[in-house]
């Protein structure tokens, strides 16, 4: 039987892909450290709280150069890593390629749809997962695709790409338009990170700063306005609201609360910070991941490194996932777990 994608009109119909994409995307990488695989246990044991997991190749990860982190409404740990996407299920993974699908073995940015499908993107368009297939959409053949955000309240998907701004999926006219786009600026078209607050506005980090966009309304924070520099790479918001933002320049993270910015710095010394993942912790606090400089923990007061526990300083991926548990990426030594809730 012919498939059919519910959802999309028929020019935007998902086909399935027989062939490989050719785009290529920098992906900056600094000097790996190696750590040793002591934990073998699928089920978490009680005495396990508080302990460290690794996940490698050899444990069935597609590649040990990880690049996003989603967790599907199922519990399901989907990786997008350098040589396809991996999902973490029932302790073990299964991985997908170009092989069976896909456009490109970089993946990028990950989410699912309302209807449980799984989107993908990679440096050469965006792949949809729809009953065990990997199908492919035209409408961004060729796009690289950086960021993905499903909105709440069925408003449809955002698509965050590499210069030619952000499109939207809009369910209720099931096809694609263009959701942000600034004329002449191509750094400020290269997406790198969408989030959607607690209030329902939406942050974007991009190579000209960062945007938040309510109610047709768009504010720009860039380095006239307070940022460490203009290329920001990460979002994420504690639960009091304030919104966090990571950029390359700076020694700092910068906090933004209403109409106040400040930074926060690291105090590690270093000259650069550049910060892959921003996660708010179980108790308030919050977890920073860096290139080349490691995990961070700011307890409100001082931002801490973590010494002990991720095996590689390139951290390219934060995410907790339902149970509260601390999933890690890293750009040479795979997925590093920090377990805090034995149940899960």
């Amino acid at each position: 039987m012919e498939f059919k994608f519910p959802r999309l009109s028929p020019e935007m119909k998902a086909r399935r892909l027989y062939s490989s994409g050719i785009l290529r995307y920098f992906f900056m990488t600094i000097v790996v450290l190696t750590s040793c695989n002591e934990e073998e246990d699928d089920l978490i044991q009680e005495s396990q709280i508080h302990q460290w997991q690794y996940f490698r190749q050899s444990d069935g990860l597609a590649s040990n150069a990880v690049n996003t982190i989603f967790e599907d409404s199922n519990g399901n740990l989907w990786v997008g890593t350098a040589k396809g996407v991996s999902v973490y299920s029932d302790g073990n993974f299964e991985s997908y390629s170009t092989a069976d699908g896909l456009l490109d073995n970089n993946v990028y940015a990950i989410t699912e749809d309302r209807d449980g499908h799984i989107w993908v993107g990679t440096p050469a368009g965006l792949n949809i997962f729809v009953d065990n297939q990997w199908y492919y959409f035209n409408y961004f053949l060729g796009a690289g695709i950086y960021a993905l955000l499903t909105l709440k309240d069925d408003q449809g998907i955002l698509i965050g790409t590499g210069g030619y701004g952000i499109y939207r999926y809009n369910i209720a006219q099931q096809d694609f338009g263009p959701y942000s786009i600034i004329d002449n600026c191509q750094a400020c078209n290269s997406i790198n990170a969408l989030y959607q607050a607690k209030d329902q506005s939406v942050w974007v980090t991009t190579f000209a700063g960062a945007r938040r966009i309510q109610n047709n309304s768009t504010i720009t924070i860039d380095a006239k306005d307070g940022l460490p520099g203009d290329i920001a790479t990460s979002i994420g918001e504690d639960s009091w609201g304030n919104i966090w933002i990571g950029t390359v320049e700076g020694k700092t993270i910068t906090k933004v609360s209403g109409n106040i910015i400040r930074q926060v710095s690291f105090n590690n010394g270093a000259e650069q910070n550049f910060i892959f993942g921003i996660q708010e912790a179980n108790d308030g606090n919050l977890w920073v991941g860096t290139v080349a400089n490691g995990l961070f923990y700011y307890d409100g007061a001082l931002m801490k490194r973590i010494y002990q526990g991720p095996p590689d300083n390139t951290i390219t991926a934060l995410v907790k996932d339902s149970g509260g548990n601390l999933w890690i990426g890293t750009s040479g030594e795979g997925l590093a777990l920090y377990i805090t809730n034995p149940l899960h």
